[in-house]
């Protein structure tokens, strides 16, 4: 995605529920090649190497929930920190 279609997305806000930012954008950035990975793992398993101080959330009533690897690879970068 380049610096173009990015600000073209800007235009399109028929399906946000708010309004835009009235002020400028802090940074942008595209995310390409994106993969999200679950596997499921028990409540027990998990509890092993999360600290007691936080909380497992429960999805569908099973145990912790999967836990997700998520790799991308972000491109054009634009804003204090790029």
């Amino acid at each position: 995605m380049s610096i173009r279609d990015q600000k073209r997305t800007l235009r399109e806000t028929a399906h946000r529920p708010w309004p835009l930012p009235r002020g400028p954008w802090v940074m942008a950035q595209a995310w390409e090649s994106l993969l999200f990975a679950h596997w499921p793992v028990s409540a027990d398993q998990l509890r092993r190497v999360v600290p007691a101080e936080l909380p497992l959330d429960h999805h569908e009533g099973k145990g912790g929930g999967p836990p997700t690897v998520a790799i991308a690879v972000a491109g054009n970068m634009i804003g204090a920190s790029a």
